[in-house]
């Protein structure tokens, strides 16, 4: 079974640019994690994913991460959804 991961925080102008764009298009991510937020599942995840910046989309397929992107590109987020289904 496939999934997408987005990570992301506040402020981030990116991230707002992405969300948006996935609200626009009706791409729904099975997993949103703030990282900003403190809350430490989303610190946990974060780091066992090694995400160093935000947005960052992960596709997994039973856990394992198959395709990453990091940043606001629409052609890419879109991408990151194709590769989930």
């Amino acid at each position: 079974m496939k999934e997408v991961i987005v990570f992301k925080q506040y402020p981030c102008a990116p991230c707002t640019m992405a969300q948006e764009f996935m609200e626009e298009k009706g791409l729904t991510p099975d997993k949103v994690y703030n990282i900003s937020s403190g809350e430490s599942e989303a610190l946990m995840k974060a780091g066992i994913h090694g995400v160093l910046k935000t947005p960052t989309f992960i596709v997994l397929e039973d856990g394992k991460e198959i395709y990453r992107y990091q940043g606001a590109g629409r052609g890419n987020i879109t991408k990151v959804f194709e590769q989930a289904k």
